[in-house]
């Protein structure tokens, strides 16, 4: 745990960033850890800054994480250019087109599977048009269990 504080020097202190004196009445900028080990004994550290010499280190470790920083939430975005997104996204919609209308089909008393075939036909072509245009989407790979 840390606490950190803005207090007017009344000694004497050291700045930890910049290696100056404190002189008495300037502000100071102090912070406090904290450390409790396993076996009950506790460590307590204070260290003092500039004010100034505060935020300098916070930017400069603040520009130090965000060039480690990668980011993690949400999809990775792809490496298409922008007309082969639009091209995948059209082929991706086509699919979805013709993934509804073998729902509807299917769910009819009597389908035709003539028509089914057909569907299908075409949704597995598709798979090789949208093959340079990052892929085939993992939703399309259907496995044949034949054991």
């Amino acid at each position: 745990m840390m606490n950190v504080w803005i207090t007017i020097t009344r000694k004497k202190a050291h700045c930890r960033y910049c290696e100056k004196d404190i002189t008495v009445q300037q502000p100071q900028v102090v912070c406090q850890y904290f450390w409790v080990l396993r076996n009950g004994k506790k460590w307590m550290k204070k260290m003092s800054f500039h004010p100034q010499c505060w935020v300098k280190q916070g930017v400069a470790a603040a520009k130090e994480k965000a060039k480690e920083y990668v980011e993690k939430r949400g999809r990775k975005r792809s490496d298409l250019s922008d007309a082969h997104k639009v091209e995948r996204e059209k082929i991706l919609r086509r699919h979805s087109s013709f993934a509804h209308r073998l729902n509807v089909e299917m769910e009819k008393d009597g389908p035709n599977y003539e028509k089914v075939a057909n569907i299908c036909e075409k949704m597995e072509l598709l798979k090789g048009v949208i093959e340079p245009y990052g892929g085939v989407p993992k939703s399309w790979i259907t496995e044949d269990n034949d054991g």
